[in-house]
């Protein structure tokens, strides 16, 4: 079977539209989802044109073509799907990678005994990638974006270099599209199965540190019980949460971002030292962007990870310090989460503040604040006393 072949202006082209496509993928993942989209379809366009066309396995062109063809395909197939996602175009991408990996891993069982190694590894490593692809596409941006870009990067250069030779050949024409020397492409094999299987670790990785669904104390009771703000529904102690402090976990009454009552879940965190005598002052953590699930409340994290993440955590105990951190509203608690809304965000932390005044007495939350701080912060919730008892606390 004739091999096709492109002249070498048309490979240059290629090879550096395939450059600067992946550059921009790898340093620019996280640009505006349009942008990314279209950059993810380009690269598939392109690494399906490469494929197509470059030099790989003498034995059986007719594989590099239907792999080609697979790619093209998908990117095709996913620019003129209405209404893109993320979520679609990984499963395009997903499947063409999946497919085209396993017929590569089937050419290394039949094909000339040079390439069979080099083959299954290039084959299983598409297949990784594809597979998560296909079953993860929450990791879509990092894994199509940042490690595909590397990957179509690379494909650029190999393109270049290839046309050049064609353009200016070395010894004679038909060197000019010779593969390359074996250990190179083996090399390159091995890189792209390290880089799956790393792929496949960060993954786990990421997974691994996810906080759990929300158990039963995040469950709102219904009816809500009656109460003003900061009412705790119920609490908890958080082990081991750190040296020298007791945090509780609790569920305490707030207003939503529909100005009507709900309840929000969040930390008091209070040092184990005697309280001075003109009482604790209070400092409120606002968590900043965690995701917008319930499961993405930061109360849900294991407490001495959480505790070792909170800034200068161990300076406000020493001080003497209360310090809360509410998990807003949807957090933790069942959604929505209004993401950015600041009167919900302000009446959360504000009443969090409320419940560390109510917390159940022990030693450790007697003469819990000073009267100034209690004063703003049992009054009516308001934009006002917010800003009173920023300026406070």
């Amino acid at each position: 079977m004739p091999r096709l072949r492109l002249p070498w202006w048309a490979s240059l082209l290629l090879g550096v539209a395939c450059v600067l496509v992946g550059a921009l993928l790898t340093v620019r993942p996280f640009q505006s989802l349009t942008v990314l989209l279209w950059l993810i379809i380009g690269g598939l366009m392109l690494s399906g044109l490469h494929t197509l066309f470059a030099n790989a396995t003498d034995s059986r062109p007719w594989a590099e073509r239907l792999i080609g063809v697979l790619l093209i395909g998908a990117a095709v197939l996913a620019a003129l799907w209405p209404g893109l996602t993320l979520r679609s175009l990984a499963m395009f991408a997903g499947a063409a990678l999946l497919i085209g990996g396993i017929v590569r891993v089937g050419l290394a069982l039949f094909g000339a005994r040079e390439e069979r190694l080099m083959l299954g590894l290039r084959g299983l490593a598409h297949a990784i990638f594809g597979a998560l692809a296909l079953t993860l596409p929450a990791v879509t941006v990092l894994l199509l974006a940042v490690v595909f870009g590397l990957y179509v990067f690379a494909l650029g250069i190999r393109e270049i270099a290839a046309a050049l030779a064609q353009r200016w050949p070395a010894t004679d024409p038909a060197a000019a599209r010779r593969p390359w020397p074996y250990r190179i492409r083996l090399a390159g094999a091995i890189g792209a199965v390290l880089a799956a299987l790393g792929a496949v670790a960060f993954v786990a990785a990421i997974r691994g540190a996810q906080p759990g669904a929300p158990g039963p104390f995040y469950a709102l009771p219904a009816p809500l019980p009656a109460g003003a703000p900061g009412t705790i529904v119920r609490s908890e102690p958080v082990p081991n949460f750190f040296p020298g402090a007791t945090a509780f976990r609790v569920l305490y009454l707030s207003t939503g971002y529909d100005e009507q009552p709900t309840a929000v879940s969040g930390l008091i965190i209070v040092p184990d030292s005697p309280p001075p005598p003109a009482g604790r002052k209070v400092v409120a953590w606002t968590h900043g962007t965690v995701g917008v699930a319930s499961n993405c409340g930061p109360s849900l994290i294991e407490g001495a990870r959480y505790g070792a993440a909170l800034p200068a955590l161990e300076q406000l105990l020493a001080a003497g310090y209360v310090v809360t951190a509410t998990d807003y509203q949807g957090l933790g608690t069942p959604g929505p989460h209004p993401y950015l809304v600041g009167a919900s965000a302000a009446a959360n932390a504000l009443d969090n503040i409320r419940a560390a005044i109510n917390l159940p007495a022990a030693p450790p939350a007697t003469n819990l604040l000073s009267g100034a701080s209690r004063r703003a912060a049992t009054r009516r919730s308001s934009p006002a006393s917010w800003r009173r008892v920023t300026r406070l606390n």
